[in-house]
C-alpha cells in the first residue's frame, strides 16, 4: 500500500478534515499487458491483486474522500477485503454494481495499471509498504513516525488552519518513532 499525503486528511469521528489532497494507493508488484487489458501478480496472490482492483475502482469512481476513506477503511478492516466490496459499499451508502463492473472489466485493469505507473515514479524507487509520502516527501524516519502516530504527523505537517483536534493531538504528543521499527513486507 503506498499512501500518499500532499497536506492531509484527518479523521474525526466518522469525518475527514480534507486538507487540499490525500492518496491510499494499493498496487501489484508485478504487471504485464494481456490482449486489451493487464493482468497482475501480486506478492501475497490472486486476492491481494483483487483487494487492489477494489481500491483502485473505488478511488476512480467515488469522487468524495470521505466516502473513499470509509469504504478502504471497511475492506481493511474486515476478515478478507478482496470479498468485503459489496458489504463494505452498502456500508457506506455507495452503490456496488458500478465498481463490481469496474472490477471485473478492462476499465479496472486500466485503472490499477494507471497505479503502476504512478508507483514507478516514485524517487526513489518503493522497496517496502507501506510507503508514506508526506508533502512529496518520502524518508523511512516518517514511515515509522507515520505507523506510531499518523494524526500527530498530520498535524506536525499541516501548513493550513489545523482542525481543533490537533491541539488535543500535538499537545498529547504521541509514541515515539524510534520505538517502532519500519514494517516491511
Amino acid at each position: 500500500m503506498l499512501l500518499m499525503l500532499s497536506s492531509f486528511v484527518i479523521r474525526h469521528s466518522t469525518k475527514y478534515y480534507e486538507c487540499e489532497s490525500a492518496s491510499v494507493v494499493s498496487y501489484a508488484n508485478e504487471v504485464r499487458t494481456d490482449g486489451d487489458g493487464w493482468s497482475f501478480t501480486c506478492q501475497h496472490g490472486a486476492g491481494e491483486c483483487k483487494g487492489n482492483m477494489i481500491h483502485a475502482c473505488a478511488k476512480d469512481h467515488f469522487k468524495d474522500i470521505n466516502l473513499e476513506m470509509e469504504f478502504v477503511n471497511c475492506l481493511l478492516s474486515s476478515t478478507y477485503p478482496p470479498n468485503a466490496g459489496a458489504t463494505c459499499a452498502a456500508q457506506v451508502d455507495a452503490d456496488w454494481a458500478p465498481l463490481e463492473h469496474c472490477i471485473n472489466s478492462v476499465e479496472g485493469e486500466n485503472l490499477l495499471h494507471q497505479v503502476a505507473l504512478q508507483q514507478e515514479q516514485l524517487n526513489p524507487s518503493l522497496y517496502f509498504v507501506p510507503w508514506i509520502i508526506v508533502n512529496d516527501v518520502f524518508s523511512e524516519d516518517q514511515v515509522g513516525e507515520c505507523q506510531t502516530n499518523l494524526k500527530k504527523v498530520v498535524c506536525e505537517k499541516y501548513t493550513g488552519t489545523k482542525p481543533a483536534e490537533c491541539d488535543g493531538i500535538l499537545a498529547a504528543g504521541g509514541g515515539s518513532p524510534a520505538s517502532r521499527p519500519v514494517t516491511r513486507a
